[in-house]
């Protein structure tokens, strides 16, 4: 169709032009441009993002991590709040967040790796449980109750009194203190567990005579000899039962 010259009418021009264009067809290769075309993506994106009921949180930081790395010219203040929104309600680590923001995606990802440790840690423990324990409900009661912390002394066959806990002879796999990533060393640990107060749960010392116990070995938890605070098995257990 020829373009418009001025010396016809115009409205009837424009009539044989809308005419035409329902009659010829659009070429393949506009249609797929059309059809091809993607559009960039932009931080409120994010928000789509959302951890699924089941899904780990460690599934989810890596979900996450590769939909903000897709997006050019972050911003970083509406990334961190589409993350926080992001995960279940009920989880440790949104009750973190909230309560002590991060200001930046690198900081969220370190924090998440203590949390990631402990859901891991649990995880562990129930598969190294035997299913048989739970057949029975008296059997529950018991072993539930062997796993709570003791303040007070108990007996060992050797009569040796120990502030501890007491397993029932049941052995869990805990994880080692410098798994944590605590900002400061194991001293700086059980200093700060000292400032808690009534929520954190200390031995009480043993007065007794420590003849009998290896001196070159001290626990800085119990104050007393016998093995090193690393390797306190009541201290990590301690320190397991405040991050949960």
């Amino acid at each position: 169709m020829k373009l418009y010259d001025g010396t016809t009418d115009p409205e009837e021009y424009i009539s044989q032009y809308r005419e035409n264009m329902e009659i010829i067809p659009i070429p393949g290769h506009l249609k797929e441009f059309s059809c091809s075309r993607t559009f960039e993506k932009i931080t409120s994106d994010l928000y789509q993002v959302v951890q699924d009921p089941k899904e780990k949180l460690r599934d989810f930081v890596n979900k996450f991590g590769m939909e903000a790395l897709s997006i050019p010219n972050i911003d970083m203040a509406t990334a961190l709040e589409a993350f926080k929104m992001g995960l279940r309600k009920d989880s440790p680590f949104y009750e973190h967040l909230v309560m002590t923001p991060c200001k930046r995606l690198d900081e969220v990802r370190c924090r998440a790796l203590r949390f990631i440790r402990i859901e891991e840690d649990r995880e562990i423990q129930k598969r190294s449980n035997p299913s048989n324990q739970y057949e029975n409900p008296n059997i529950k009661a018991k072993y539930s109750t062997q796993r709570f912390y003791k303040s007070k002394p108990y007996s060992k066959p050797n009569h040796h009194m120990v502030n501890a806990f007491e397993d029932g002879g049941t052995k869990e796999e805990l994880s080692k203190i410098t798994n944590y990533c605590f900002f400061v060393d194991v001293s700086g640990v059980i200093h700060a567990m000292q400032d808690l107060g009534d929520k954190a749960r200390l031995p009480k010392r043993d007065n007794k005579s420590t003849a009998w116990k290896d001196k070159s070995k001290w626990c800085a938890y119990h104050e007393d000899f016998g093995h090193m605070t690393e390797d306190c098995i009541a201290l990590r257990k301690e320190i397991s039962y405040l991050l949960s």
